[in-house]
C-alpha cells in the first residue's frame, strides 16, 4: 500500500501555502476569491490547477441526475456520525461532516493509506499524484476535524454534478463534478475524525470508486493530517473578485531589447541580492525541438502536443464568466489557431558582493495604447475572458511552459549565484500566431501584473518585431 504523509505543522502547511503563490502557480483570474481559499488546501503540485476546461471528463454521466434534485445523506453505522452534501444554489455545493460524539478510538492517530491507484498514477515530490502520459492527475489533502466542533462545513462552487454513496467498509463518499477546474472526492471516515479530499482530473468513474473503495486508515505514532478550521471554507463573497490592473501611464514605459543587459538591482533576487540579466536571443519556431523540461526544470515530453500535421494548434475560446453559484461560464465564441514556441535565452550575473539567488517569473502581454491586452481577460468590467485549451492544457496562462538551466536550481528560482557568476536559463512559451507583431516580456514582475510593473519602471522587453 501507499501512505500520503502531509504536512505535519502549521509552519509546514504555510510554506505550502506560500509555494502555491510562487511563480510555477500563477494566479486564475476567475472567481479569484474561491480559488485563493483552495489554493490554502492544496499542495504546490497544484500547478495549473484549476484552470478554464471546457472539455471537462464526464466521470459520473448516467447516475448523477438524482442526486442533483435533493439533498443526499448518508448515516453511517453510528447513527451520530453523519456525512452529506447539499445543492444550496444552482451550482453550488455544501459539504457537511459531523463527526458526533460517540467515536470509536477517537485518539489513535491514523496516517491515510491507497489499497488501489491507477496504473500509471505516480507520486511526485510535491504531493500530488500524475499520469502525465493521458492527463490523469490526483491532489489529496488529509484532513482531521476539530475535537471541540468534531464537525466540517464547507461549499465547492461550479457544480455541474453530485454524487453521495457509502463504501462497503462504511464510509461516506461525496462526489462533485465542477465545470472548471478539478473535480472533488469526500470521503468521510466513519466514526473517525479523519476525510480525505481529493482533487481528480481525467478519470473515469470506475476509478474514483475504486480509490475510495481502498482508501484505508493506518494508525501512526505520528500525526500526518492537517487539522481542520473554518477559515478554510470563507464562502466567495459578490464582489469579492479582485479587478486586475490594466492601465498604465505610458511616460513609464522602460522598454529594452534583445542583445540588452539589464540592471535588475533592487528590482529581482529572492535573497535581496543584485542582479543584471542579458537578453542572448528571443527566436520562434514551429515545434518543440530542444524543448525537454517543464515550467520548473523537470522533464518533459512535449510530442503528444502536436496535431496530426505535426502542427501546434489550439481552440480558443472567448468566455463569459459565470459566478460559480447561480451561473456557469458560458461560451460566447471558439476558433482555432496555430501557435509558435517562443524561446528566450537570459543570463543572470550576480553584480553584488554577496551570493544570492534570483527566482524567474516573466509573463508576456500585449499592448494597446495607455492599456496592457491580458491574454485571458477581454473585458474584466463585463466579466468577459478568453480562454485557450491545447488537448493536454500545456498552457493556461502566460507564462513560460520550459525552464532550464545547467545551474544547480529549486523550481524556477536559482541560488547561490557567487558575486560575479552568471547563470544562463532557457524559457520558452507558446504564443498564438496573431499575438506576434504585439509581443512584451515584463522582465521581472515583481506584483504579476504587466501594468504595476510598468509604472514602477520595471524592464519590459520589446518583442514586437518578432514574426
Amino acid at each position: 500500500m501507499q501512505n500520503y504523509f502531509p504536512y505535519k505543522d502549521r509552519e509546514e502547511w504555510e510554506k505550502v501555502v506560500e509555494q502555491a503563490f510562487s511563480p510555477d502557480a500563477p494566479e486564475p483570474q476567475f472567481s479569484q476569491a474561491y480559488e485563493r481559499k483552495k489554493r490554502e488546501m492544496i499542495s504546490s503540485a497544484t500547478e495549473r490547477r484549476f484552470t478554464m476546461k471546457r472539455t471537462t471528463t464526464i466521470l459520473l454521466a448516467g447516475v448523477l441526475s438524482a442526486a442533483i434534485l435533493t439533498p443526499s445523506i448518508a448515516v453511517a453505522a453510528n447513527y451520530a456520525y453523519q456525512a452529506w452534501q447539499t445543492r444550496t444554489n444552482p451550482h453550488q455545493n455544501t459539504i457537511q461532516i459531523d463527526a458526533g460524539s460517540d467515536l470509536v478510538d477517537s485518539d489513535q492517530i491514523m496516517s491515510l493509506s491507497y489499497g488501489w491507484l491507477p496504473e500509471g498514477l505516480v507520486c511526485g515530490e510535491d504531493g500530488k499524484y500524475r499520469n502525465e502520459k493521458i492527463g490523469q492527475s490526483m491532489t489529496p489533502i488529509f484532513w482531521k476535524l476539530p475535537s471541540d466542533t468534531m464537525s466540517l462545513s464547507t461549499m465547492t462552487e461550479y457544480v455541474t454534478n453530485q454524487q453521495t454513496y457509502t463504501t462497503k467498509s462504511g464510509n461516506t463518499v461525496m462526489y462533485v463534478q465542477r465545470d472548471e477546474g478539478y473535480d472533488e472526492m469526500w470521503v468521510a471516515f466513519t466514526d473517525t475524525l479523519y476525510v480525505a479530499q481529493l482533487f481528480v482530473d481525467g478519470m473515469s468513474e470506475e476509478e474514483t470508486r475504486q480509490i475510495a473503495e481502498n482508501l484505508t486508515l493506518v494508525p501512526t505514532e505520528e500525526e500526518t493530517a492537517v487539522m481542520w478550521d473554518d477559515a478554510y471554507a470563507e464562502p466567495n463573497v459578490d464582489g469579492d473578485n479582485e479587478a486586475i490592473p490594466l492601465q498604465f501611464e505610458p511616460e513609464n514605459l522602460n522598454l529594452c531589447n534583445v542583445g540588452d543587459t539589464v540592471d535588475l538591482s533592487g528590482l529581482s533576487g529572492m535573497d535581496g541580492g543584485d542582479f543584471s540579466v542579458t537578453i542572448n536571443s528571443a527566436t520562434l519556431q514551429d515545434d518543440f525541438t530542444g524543448i525537454n523540461t517543464d515550467c520548473i526544470g523537470l522533464d518533459a515530453d512535449y510530442s503528444g502536443y502536436l496535431d496530426k500535421n505535426g502542427k501546434i494548434t489550439t481552440k480558443r475560446s472567448l468566455i463569459r464568466c459565470g459566478d460559480g453559484i447561480n451561473s456557469l461560464n458560458e461560451v460566447i465564441s471558439e476558433e482555432t489557431t496555430t501557435m509558435q514556441v517562443l524561446v528566450l535565452e537570459l543570463t543572470y550575473t550576480n553584480t553584488g558582493t554577496e551570493s544570492a539567488g534570483v527566482g524567474i517569473f516573466a509573463p508576456l502581454f500585449q499592448l494597446e495604447d495607455d492599456h496592457i491586452v491580458n491574454m485571458r481577460v477581454k473585458d474584466w468590467d463585463e466579466g468577459i475572458e478568453y480562454n485557450w485549451e491545447t488537448t493536454w492544457d500545456l498552457m493556461a496562462d502566460n507564462s513560460f511552459f520550459s525552464f532550464a538551466t545547467q545551474q544547480t536550481h529549486e523550481k524556477n528560482g536559482i541560488f547561490d549565484i557567487a558575486p560575479g557568476e552568471s547563470a544562463t536559463v532557457q524559457l520558452a512559451y507558446l504564443v498564438d500566431e496573431d499575438w506576434l507583431g504585439n509581443l512584451y516580456l515584463d522582465l521581472v514582475s515583481p506584483s504579476g501584473y504587466p501594468a504595476e510593473s510598468i509604472d514602477a519602471g520595471c524592464p519590459i522587453l520589446d518583442l514586437s518585431d518578432l514574426t
